[in-house]
């Protein structure tokens, strides 16, 4: 029997291409293990780091306005509401209304600010990052109970 010309693939790792791969693959799976992504929309709670992450940018940014568990300007008004000529911020948490709207509902209005003229969201628009703005709405989302989020993601951010 004649011997194929043909030789099987190198896998020494001294080669920097399997190296490379290795290391690639091997950062992946860490990654997805330690649960270092979270995908907007995705089903799965976020991940620890990026609800801390998340938490640091609302406490910089959004904690002024909707409180420090996210509770609202007025708490006995969770949906928000006005006082004299005013806009209240909504609860974020479960008691207001975030829940009612798709993400990239919820995102637009971090990142481009309030519809209406007289929002208060208007002033920071610009000021987060996409990404920035995800970690955000990772953080508040998490502070849903489960039957919030799951309700959540099986009727309204499908």
């Amino acid at each position: 029997m004649a011997k194929s010309s043909k030789s099987s693939p190198s896998w020494d790792i001294q080669n920097p291409q399997v190296r490379l791969a290795a290391v690639t693959i091997g950062l992946g799976v860490l990654a997805l293990a330690l649960g270092f992504f979270w995908l907007p929309g995705g089903k799965q709670r976020p991940s620890p780091q990026m609800v801390a992450q998340g938490k640091s940018i609302y406490e910089a940014n959004c904690q002024v306005c909707h409180g420090p568990n996210a509770q609202g300007q007025d708490p006995s008004q969770p949906k928000g509401g006005m006082i004299g000529d005013r806009m209240l911020a909504p609860a974020l948490n479960h008691t207001g209304h975030a829940m009612h709207h798709p993400m990239k509902d919820l995102k637009r209005v971090i990142l481009e600010g309030g519809s209406a003229p007289e929002s208060p969201m208007r002033a920071v628009a610009g000021r987060l990052t996409s990404d920035q703005a995800n970690a955000v709405m990772a953080y508040f989302m998490n502070l849903w109970p489960d039957d919030v989020w799951d309700y959540y993601h099986a009727n309204i951010n499908k």
